[in-house]
């Protein structure tokens, strides 16, 4: 009995394998990287928001700098590169603001107490 499991399982392994997709080969034909200019700016007056950004990209390295004003009253200049060859390099500086921040005092108002009612009496 051990046998004819072993051999039918045996027989069965060989013929599973029977049917097989054909093998598909495609041809992926490398691109070239494209190459780009990139640039934006944003400065809102009423929030203090500032901080731009450029980037280019050419042969496959990517090169840009971004910059914003930090809250501590400096300005944060960051130029990097990146490419196959050496990875991402960045390189930060930070450079005061001509003007310094304003400093908001904080005014704390006296507490509020709430009115006290005596009971009243009747005799």
């Amino acid at each position: 009995m051990f046998k004819f499991i072993i051999l039918s399982c045996l027989v069965a392994t060989i013929f599973a394998d029977g049917w097989h997709q054909p093998l598909v080969i495609k041809t992926i034909q490398a691109e070239a990287p494209a190459n780009y200019d990139f640039n934006y700016a944003v400065s809102d007056s009423f929030t203090g928001d500032w901080k731009s950004q450029r980037e280019s990209a050419k042969n496959g390295a990517i090169s840009g700098q971004y910059q914003l004003n930090d809250a501590d009253g400096f300005r944060r200049i960051v130029d990097y590169t990146a490419d196959d060859h050496h990875g991402f390099r960045a390189n930060v500086r930070r450079e005061p603001l001509a003007h310094q921040p304003i400093i908001v005092k904080k005014i704390i108002a006296a507490p509020v107490h709430a009115p006290w009612y005596q009971p009243v009496r009747r005799w």
